[in-house]
């Protein structure tokens, strides 16, 4: 046995590692790895066969070859290390490729695309809410207003026949628009209704305008109220919107004509005209109790 050695040894100085290699093969003859490799000046970690060489698992030096992991380089590992982390699906790192960077220039873009949303939307429901509430707020623009001639108007009655705002020129008048589809309509023309009945004898003229969509239902609630002022019919409210404004928030208004066709006062809320200051404008108008009427001015 020593023999064999010492040949291997010579063979080793003779032939070199190569040399040795293939007669270690042929002879099959287990020698020491680390003397071996010590001599041929290489490295003393065990190197496994080669696939197709040796049955796999089997190191050169004849002893099984432990199942180990190598751990996977990121690119900073030594030569080569980028392209088997590439090849890998990883990216070394700090280091980020044209997909990711896209990504992430896109979530960034749609998180822009948000925020200015956002702030446009906030932006208009504020402006909404502030529009909405001057608007409530603010006294309504009047088309007819205290001292100028009232609109003339033409429309059919509720019972029958047709009747002019012209036609009562010589006498004040009180104008009052309604619908009698708003909750408070109700109530605002009893109220009227007893100042028609006050001053009638005087010369007062109470003319209202109903508008209301259905004719049959507007007579009917005018007979089951009790109102004897004649009241006029205009659809909601095609002829007289035009002329003096639609009443707005579902409350009635009301015009105070003086004799001659110039409008004294505008109310465009309920008057209760059983209080003396409201009721006053029109009682300049009218003649002492027992005098005569107010001649047109």
């Amino acid at each position: 046995m020593a023999v064999v050695a010492a040949g291997v040894h010579r063979s080793l100085d003779r032939r070199g590692v190569g040399g040795a290699r293939r007669f270690r093969d042929r002879q099959r003859v287990h020698v020491d790895p680390k003397d071996w490799l010590r001599r041929a000046g290489r490295s003393r970690r065990v190197r496994c066969a080669a696939p197709g060489r040796f049955p796999r698992g089997t190191p050169r030096s004849g002893r099984p070859c432990a199942a180990r992991s190598r751990p996977a380089r990121d690119g900073g590992g030594g030569r080569g290390g980028g392209r088997r982390s590439r090849r890998a699906g990883t990216r070394p790192p700090g280091r980020a490729g044209p997909r990711q960077e896209f990504n992430r220039l896109r979530s960034v873009q749609s998180l822009a695309v948000r925020a200015v949303g956002t702030v446009v939307v906030a932006g208009l429901v504020t402006a909404a809410v502030v529009l909405g509430f001057w608007y409530l707020r603010s006294p309504r623009r009047l088309l007819v207003k205290p001292g100028d001639a009232a609109p003339d108007l033409e429309l059919p009655g509720v019972v029958d026949g047709k009747a002019r705002l012209g036609d009562y020129r010589g006498s004040p008048v009180v104008l009052v628009l309604f619908d009698t589809r708003w909750p408070i309509t109700e109530r605002y023309l009893w109220s009227v209704e007893r100042l028609h009945r006050r001053a009638v004898a005087r010369g007062l003229v109470v003319l209202g305008v109903a508008l209301d969509e259905d004719r049959a239902t507007l007579r009917r609630y005018l007979r089951s109220h009790a109102v004897t002022f004649p009241v006029l019919w205009d659809p909601g409210g095609k002829t007289v919107g035009p002329a003096y404004g639609l009443p707005r928030d579902a409350k009635p208004s009301s015009y105070v004509i003086a004799p001659g066709g110039r409008v004294e006062v505008v109310y465009l809320d309920p008057v209760e005209w059983s209080n003396d200051e409201l009721r006053e404008p029109v009682e300049r108008l009218l003649p002492p109790v027992g005098g005569k009427p107010a001649a047109a001015r």
